[in-house]
């Protein structure tokens, strides 16, 4: 088997994790593509909540002045009614992945990956990506099954295409969500939880050691790291931590969470247990407001990690295991 030339390896700089008005941010899929390539990028992914949102991303934003719901244009929304929502299984499968495909033909030297942010049972969010089917079938259909099956805000329960929804709850829902990846996509996938110092926010119970144990024990080749530099650092709380959006350590230390910031804390100590658990830093951009908001894409932290073969998403997916990243 020949193996990749040096020309072809080295570190590539990525952000796996941002919004457009497909759920809650602030811009078109079109605009934030633009940025995260203006910022220089080598790759990302648009990775944003599950469960049911109301607008067409792809001419719904600020920078278009325009907002259109699913209704409005005519759409048809599958599955149990959810009022001017759609599923997002749906909008991921059909709407999209398709704009993803489109920008990957405008940036052809870039690597564009569908990806989504999981509402995790018991928990809150991790950014979550299923590179399966993406380059070759050219479907999302894992990644729609996935959130389908066991996103905790996806209450759809028609079983489209056949698809069997947990009947689980809490961090058991979570951990059986883990096995079910690395029995199906143990190479291919990663759930990596978002801002995980943050808990008692939107219902969840955060995350602990013990939660982050299970579920790196259940899939240790899908769930094998954190974001403990979260997005949100132009927020006048770094990372939008603070004690009126209760996060453990309160706030971020140089930008970090608690959870990484605190020598000998619990970082340390999943690497004292020999665990292979890494450290990331993306954007989670919603808005770029100039009184506000957010950095885009790459425009204040990005995540480099080395790669075999650039513009590979296997190679991508390998190279965040690995733990070769900064």
């Amino acid at each position: 088997m020949m193996q990749p030339s040096k020309a072809q390896s080295g570190y590539v700089a990525g952000d796996f994790h941002q919004h457009t008005t497909y759920t809650d941010g602030s811009y078109t899929m079109g605009k934030m593509m633009e940025m995260s390539n203006k910022y220089g990028l080598d790759w990302w992914a648009n990775s944003e909540h599950g469960g049911g949102f109301q607008t067409w991303g792809l001419v719904t934003g600020i920078d278009l002045g325009t907002s259109v719901k699913w209704s409005a244009a005519g759409i048809a929304k599958l599955g149990k009614a959810n009022g001017e929502n759609m599923w997002r299984w749906q909008s991921i499968r059909d709407w999209s992945y398709r704009d993803v495909q489109l920008w990957r033909k405008v940036y052809p030297q870039k690597l564009i990956l569908q990806g989504y942010e999981m509402n995790v049972p018991g928990h809150e969010h991790a950014s979550t990506c299923i590179i399966a089917n993406q380059f070759d079938s050219l479907n999302v259909n894992p990644i729609a099954q996935f959130e389908y099956m066991f996103d905790n805000s996806d209450k759809d329960d028609t079983n489209p295409n056949g698809w069997v929804k947990s009947t689980k709850s809490g961090h058991e829902k979570a951990v059986e969500a883990m096995s079910w990846l690395q029995n199906n996509y143990p190479k291919t996938s990663w759930v990596v939880p978002a801002h995980p110092e943050r808990y008692k926010y939107n219902g969840s119970t955060g995350w602990n050691i013990n939660h982050l144990r299970d579920m790196n024990n259940a899939a240790p080749d899908v769930f094998f790291g954190f974001e403990s530099i979260p997005g949100h650092q132009k927020s006048t709380n770094r990372g939008e931590y603070a004690s009126t959006r209760p996060s453990y350590g309160t706030e971020t230390y140089g930008g970090a969470g608690w959870m990484s910031a605190k020598v000998g804390g619990l970082w340390d100590a999943m690497l004292s247990e020999g665990r292979h658990f890494w450290i990331f830093a993306n954007s989670d951009c919603h808005n770029n407001e100039s009184t506000g908001g957010d950095f885009f894409p790459g425009e204040y932290q990005k995540t480099y990690t080395y790669v075999t073969k650039k513009q590979d998403a296997q190679a991508i997916a390998d190279g965040l295991r690995s733990g070769n990243s900064y």
